[in-house]
């Protein structure tokens, strides 16, 4: 099914993927020393045990195992093989997906925006907090935006071969690589609704076909080594998958509304809402693009909130990456719609503001937040070094000191150094015996009043405070 006839570059695009693409590097250079962050250290940890183990077994250990297909770690080990392993080389390694993702959201621009629109669009992509925040990271949800956006321009363009391909490639990412594959055939159905087609065409379904198989056949293999498919054992990241009651899914859906409105994208919500209503009904139904925009995105968001809302780990910010994405997509051709009238303009500006505060919002203590969302989490690292240094200089052993994530995890994993014992701190969470504890209002672990109990004097005595920008980390020692 090719949707539209086919598109030509102009002076003007190339330019302006030339310039987007230098601001990416410069990104990406200056990224290049920021450690593994969040969930992305559990990659970082696997691909050390390939390359420690020889890349002799693919099924990892257990303490490793969130029943992630292995092929990012794979590919980091593989590069570290190849050139070091460093955290440079460990960003450089996600240059190529980077690229991928600017040259498939600028062909989506040329698909559904004219000119003064796909300058709008590169714009709003470079103030968008949570895609700025993981294109910092060293994180297989770069790979997942590359290739789930390959796969949506292979189902526009007719060259449905690159979405089998793209499909087999987000499948062999995570799990929820796996599940986008779902969200992948709702938008391509509704893209043939959209051109006309009613009745099912087996013929269509063939790009589906590859990942099916491939990920059967992983699955098999991960079952015999391990003996589970989707939930693994309690005491590793079972407990992330549980199913929940029905006050536990109606959690998860007003964390899926706090998610997509989070980070100043209320703002570009808004513009949207308010943009329809100005359109009117009559221009969006005529508008093509404007409806393949819609589907797509409500295709990403809406199935993969009816995926994860019934289970127990909350759904990230991250999660919903491709759909912020065309989401700015949407809004750019409302104002085209609009016909670019001042308001228009003013109102995308002010989008733009509002998404780039995201940034800058941080959450009173005891409230949870996604830190891996914004370059807000990027002073943590400096305050981490701090700290550690604090403790060296005291000559206080690391065993003895407890702390919440994401300060769990060691400097070989983190920063890749290569003579740091694994064995860090304690889990604050499981241990009622720390010496000594670290705080932080980055801790999403504690809540308030657990906050409050650690400036009881008569428990805990205040031995170091460390700040930078909004973010704090306090050190206390046991009386």
């Amino acid at each position: 099914m090719s949707v539209h006839p086919k598109i030509e570059l102009q002076r003007q695009d190339y330019l302006l993927l030339g310039f987007a693409g230098l601001l990416m590097v410069i990104g990406n250079v200056i990224s290049w020393q920021f450690p593994f962050f969040w969930d992305t250290v559990l990659n970082s940890r696997t691909a050390t045990w390939y390359l420690e183990t020889g890349f002799s077994e693919i099924p990892v250990p257990e303490n490793l195992d969130a029943g992630h297909p292995p092929f990012f770690s794979l590919y980091l080990a593989g590069v570290w093989k190849l050139f070091g392993r460093s955290l440079t080389v460990s960003h450089l390694a996600m240059l190529p997906f980077l690229g991928m993702i600017l040259v498939q959201f600028h062909r989506l621009t040329l698909r559904w925006l004219r000119p003064q629109g796909r300058i709008w669009a590169m714009a709003l992509l470079f103030c968008e907090p949570t895609f700025l925040a993981q294109a910092s990271m060293v994180t297989p949800d770069l790979a997942l935006l590359a290739f789930y956006l390959l796969a949506i321009n292979g189902l526009l363009d007719g060259k449905r071969w690159f979405t089998a391909i793209a499909l087999v490639l987000m499948a062999s990412m995570s799990f929820r690589g796996i599940l986008m594959v779902g969200t992948v055939f709702l938008t391509d159905v509704g893209l043939a609704w959209l051109a006309g087609i009613r009745r099912p065409n087996l013929r269509k379904i063939w790009p589906y076909l590859p990942v099916a198989v491939l990920t059967a056949i992983w699955m098999w293999v991960h079952w015999r080594a391990v003996g589970w498919l989707m939930s693994p054992p309690a005491e590793t990241y079972g407990g992330q998958r549980q199913m929940l009651g029905l006050m536990g899914i109606l959690r998860n859906v007003a964390l899926v509304g706090w998610r997509l409105m989070d980070f100043g994208r209320v703002f570009l919500w808004g513009f949207a809402l308010l943009g329809a209503f100005s359109v009117g009904r009559k221009l969006l139904l005529q508008s093509v693009s404007f409806r393949q925009s819609f589907v797509a995105m409500a295709a990403l968001v809406g199935g993969l909130a009816m995926l994860f809302v019934p289970f127990s780990n909350p759904p990230g910010h991250r999660y919903f990456l491709v759909g912020y994405l065309i989401l700015i997509l949407v809004a750019v051709g409302l104002a085209e719609l609009g016909e670019w009238r001042m308001k228009w303009k003013v109102g995308l500006m002010v989008v733009g503001l509002g998404m780039a505060t995201g940034h800058f919002w941080v959450y009173p203590k005891g409230v949870a937040q996604g830190w891996d969302a914004t370059l807000a989490h990027v002073p943590i690292f400096k305050l981490q070094q701090q700290a550690e240094e604090f403790f060296k200089t005291n000559k206080v052993p690391f065993e003895t000191v407890c702390a919440d994530f994401p300060l769990l995890h060691a400097p070989k994993f983190t920063r890749l150094e290569p003579e740091t014992d694994p064995l860090w701190y304690q889990n604050a969470l499981d241990s009622s015996d720390c010496e000594w504890i670290l705080v932080a209002n980055f801790n999403n672990g504690y809540s308030e009043a657990e906050h409050q109990a650690f400036e009881d004097p008569g428990k805990w005595t205040p031995r170091a405070e460390f700040r930078s920008m909004q973010l704090w980390l306090h050190i206390y020692q046991r009386r």
